[in-house]
């Protein structure tokens, strides 16, 4: 069999001659619904730098996404821990102002940093009230201090509605008074 020097374009078949096609893509072929719900399974990073590798089509694909999964390295007291939440929080933050939805469905966030900074602090509660809302279903945080403090989880996550699952790891407080005024019947 003779072998063509024609480039195809993607999503283009090749017959090889006996009714069959070798070079099917199947993948352009899929509804961008379904390609969400693989990249959900995916870590956000992996889904927002590897799309626009397989192709132009998928190269804003991940702004659709409903499911997010943020997970930073941490090395408590290294020389590049500081920077290196920087970095991850400049992707964070790009990520979630960028999509084209605001419905977050499922939420996983794992990140820490030495010593606490108002940066880093003030950083995880605005990705956190992002995801709250109407829609979100499942929420995972692990988030880590070497120094004793913690990171304070925003009341607002208490009255998602929709909310099937909460997993909290790592040094996260709660202010119980606060809580606890909710929740105290008045006569």
């Amino acid at each position: 069999m003779k072998e063509s020097s024609k480039r195809r374009k993607p999503g283009e078949e090749e017959d090889d001659g006996q009714g069959s096609n070798t070079n099917k893509d199947r993948l352009s072929s899929l509804p961008d619904s379904l390609l969400c719900h693989i990249l959900s399974f995916l870590p956000t990073k992996t889904s927002v730098c590897t799309m626009s590798l397989v192709s132009h089509r998928y190269l804003h694909l991940w702004k659709h996404l409903q499911d997010f999964d943020f997970y930073d390295v941490y090395y408590p007291d290294s020389d590049e821990e500081a920077e290196n939440f920087k970095d991850f929080a400049i992707f964070v933050n790009a990520v979630l102002s960028m999509r084209s939805t605001r419905d977050i469905r499922k939420m996983r966030l794992s990140c820490g940093q030495s010593q606490l900074d108002s940066f880093a602090e003030r950083s995880v509660d605005t990705w956190i009230r992002t995801a709250v809302g109407a829609h979100l279903e499942d929420l995972h945080l692990a988030l880590f201090s070497s120094e004793g403090e913690g990171f304070k989880l925003p009341l607002p996550v208490l009255s998602c509605t929709n909310l099937l699952s909460i997993s909290l790891c790592g040094e996260i407080f709660v202010e119980l008074g606060t809580i606890l005024g909710m929740f105290v019947y008045h006569h």
